[in-house]
């Protein structure tokens, strides 16, 4: 058995829920910085792909198998997440090109 969160194995869908949740509101708060067009949207974007990815890693590592489930988990959390970032953003957020100077957030030094 491969342990998981909170003792359970393979963790099971809440983790997937949370992590996904958390990583699609992170992203979008780090687009957003960076004067993202449609930051809310783009991180749900990056967020699910980035699942599927993972899904297909999976596919090669022996002990682990491609879910199609996991996959549709994920872009639920996703989804859900990335409407109520999407108020938050709007709210909290100026629109591009007025905050900064053109993304100096996210600009290297």
């Amino acid at each position: 058995r491969i342990s998981g969160f909170a003792g359970a194995a393979n963790s099971g869908p809440w983790a997937h829920i949370l992590a996904y949740g958390i990583l699609c509101w992170c992203a979008g708060l780090w687009l957003a910085a960076c004067t993202a067009r449609h930051p809310a949207a783009s991180a749900a974007l990056l967020c699910a792909v980035y699942g599927f990815a993972i899904e297909c890693v999976q596919a090669a590592v022996p002990y682990r198998n491609f879910e199609v489930t996991d996959i549709v988990i994920n872009c639920c959390a996703v989804l859900v997440v990335a409407a109520p970032l999407h108020v938050c953003l709007r709210r909290f957020y100026p629109a591009p090109g007025h905050a900064g100077k053109d993304g100096a957030n996210c600009q290297p030094h």
